[in-house]
């Protein structure tokens, strides 16, 4: 959000435009990520211009700070988890008694 100031309170509809378009790339890539766009997404939608600035609560502060961690945590190496062949899991209806079959899907 430019200039590298933690504790900005204010800004521009243009600043969390280039942040969404950064954090949208790497939401596909972390766990719950899209979680913590949301607020971001959700001021865009509050603004009407490009020029309009808009304060910047606690929370979303907060959001930045677990992007900011994420960053400084995984800098060069690989957030992606690996891929896995989802679990099949088939239970019986009885009433007495219980059966399970499981399978995975290549």
């Amino acid at each position: 959000m430019g200039g590298g100031n933690k504790t900005k309170v204010r800004t521009s509809c243009r600043q969390l435009q280039q942040l969404a378009r950064r954090l949208s790339l790497a939401v596909h890539d972390v766990n719950g990520g899209r979680v913590y766009q949301q607020r971001v997404l959700d001021l865009l939608r509050s603004l009407k211009k490009a020029d309009h600035k808009i304060h910047l609560a606690d929370a979303f502060r907060e959001d930045i700070a677990f992007w900011l961690d994420l960053l400084q945590a995984f800098n060069s190496r690989e957030i992606r988890q690996p891929w896995r062949a989802p679990l099949i899991v088939n239970t019986d209806a009885c009433d007495q008694g219980g059966g399970m079959i499981t399978s995975e899907v290549c």
